[in-house]
């Protein structure tokens, strides 16, 4: 993802979180939204990573966790695990670095 596709993203996050007041939402309990609520899904819900989420769910702390087709939830936490890879006798394995 692009710097000018990660600013659009936060744009577009900033005026869901406006219209929708998910800033009032105090997140002791997840947030769901629905895909028609938002344009440009694949694009917007796309935070493969903890660098690739918008501007506000960093300043917030949130994360976004899809619930079924269609279908968000936006979580206050962390919602990304470190891991890396090892090779042991030629198979690859995922080891948790925490």
């Amino acid at each position: 993802m692009n710097k000018q596709e990660t600013t659009s993203q936060s744009k577009d996050w900033k005026a869901i979180f406006e219209k929708y007041k998910i800033y009032n939402h105090d997140f002791t309990q997840p947030y769901f939204i629905n895909a028609k609520d938002i344009k440009e899904v694949r694009i917007i819900c796309k935070q493969d990573t903890r660098e690739s989420r918008p501007d506000i769910f960093q300043k917030l702390r949130l994360f976004l966790l899809p619930v079924k087709n269609g279908e968000y939830a936006i979580l206050k936490g962390e919602g990304y695990i470190d891991k890396t890879f090892l090779l042991l006798n030629n198979n690859l394995r995922f080891i948790n670095l925490i």
